[in-house]
């Protein structure tokens, strides 16, 4: 009877084997979550960068395919009226911008005046919009418009890029006051979804007469995990 017993008594687990079963198991688990998190991150950050990679293909395909046909780029300081509704505001070679318009021209009607000015027939626009518009710096995304899909008329009911006075076509700060004003920022589509100006804080720069640079970071995920990319790309127009 006392072999028996002893016997049952080794048959069973001492606290202290049990403790070491619970801290085994535990580290098993934790090493088990540990690699289960470190697979969803990469998987979060992977889908992440083909996001990033698909604005970049997106962005540099639009840009090369208006370059190709434009006649001219003007480049402001940013969408907002007081830095884009007169000439002077235009951005000369070496200065850095938020707002790209691309300019599309007709031939001269010379039967009117063998001075008569190159009408703007068309114009199409590329802007990063602040997410903070008191903080001009902030990241925010990238959106484009273009007249021909925007088509609006002037006060006198004639299509503003075709004007009633060929002499006098509209200038391209009153082709934008017109049919794209401040209240319309953030309306238009969207290309990338979030972005930072990486040329002294701006997305663009002018280093030609007819060459633009495009200098950003793109920026996809959340608040807790940023994936981010930077993105070069020069753009020239035909003329």
């Amino acid at each position: 009877m006392m072999l028996n017993s002893h016997r049952l008594r080794r048959s069973g687990f001492t606290i202290v084997e049990m403790m070491v079963v619970v801290f085994v198991l535990g580290m098993i688990m934790m090493m088990s979550l540990g690699f289960f998190m470190e697979s969803l991150k990469s998987t979060f950050v992977s889908e992440q960068k083909n996001l990033i990679n698909n604005d970049i293909r997106t962005l540099t395909g639009k840009l090369s395919e208006v370059a190709k046909e434009s006649n001219f780029t003007v480049l402001y300081e940013s969408f907002q009226d007081a830095d884009r509704d007169k000439a002077e505001d235009r951005l000369l070679d070496g200065n850095s911008g938020d707002f790209l318009i691309f300019g599309f021209q007709n031939e001269p009607d010379l039967s009117l005046s063998l001075n008569a000015p190159l009408p703007i027939m068309r114009v199409v626009g590329y802007y990063r919009s602040p997410s903070n518009p008191s903080d001009p710096e902030s990241e925010g995304p990238v959106r484009f418009f273009d007249s021909d899909a925007d088509f609006k008329y002037a006060a006198n009911n004639q299509p503003l890029l075709n004007p009633s006075d060929p002499l006098n076509p509209p200038s391209i700060e009153e082709i934008l006051d017109t049919l794209y004003p401040y209240s319309s920022l953030g309306s238009h589509q969207e290309v990338v979804e979030m972005s930072e100006g990486l040329a002294n804080k701006r997305l663009f720069y002018n280093f030609g007469k007819s060459t633009t640079m495009v200098n950003g970071k793109i920026i996809h995920g959340v608040e807790a995990k940023r994936v981010t990319d930077t993105y070069n790309f020069t753009i020239s127009t035909r003329r």
